[in-house]
């Protein structure tokens, strides 16, 4: 977090990204506990708050703020029976006005639900893409 800190210090476009293997502050809300999700459970994980303290957006929370009606789940693409889905893979982006977010969606394979279907896609987990559009 000293090395995104540096950066936005330098005005540089922050974009943070990949499997980061906890779930977001953002989606175990008093809403998602209130709608049966998260076994019911309000959590404020460390790695999603400490990532946003340093004022970096969560792109797929900024296009799909509704965690209950937009769990955006990642992990797993699998389906087992005793398997506990959730959002961790990330695409965090600091605040710019050279840029804007203009989707984000989430990418896998043939026999997934993801809104991007990869034919050769072989991850458990689903990936996230986020597009942006440059203002200058």
């Amino acid at each position: 977090m000293e090395e995104v800190e540096e950066l936005k210090a330098d005005a540089i476009p922050v974009f943070f990204t990949g499997d980061f293997n906890e779930p977001s502050h953002l989606d175990w809300t008093t809403e998602t506990a209130t709608n049966n999700l998260h076994f019911g459970k309000v959590v404020e994980w460390p790695v999603s708050k400490v990532i946003m303290q340093s004022g970096l957006l969560d792109a797929y929370r900024v296009k799909f703020s509704n965690p209950a009606n937009f769990p955006g789940i990642t992990w797993t693409t699998v389906e087992t029976e005793n398997e506990v889905y959730d959002r961790i893979d990330m695409v965090y982006h600091s605040t710019s006005d050279a840029y804007e977010i203009e989707d984000v969606r989430l990418v896998g394979g043939p026999d997934d639900t993801a809104g991007i279907i990869a034919p050769d896609y072989e991850s458990d987990h689903y990936a996230v893409m986020a597009t942006y559009k440059l203002l200058k």
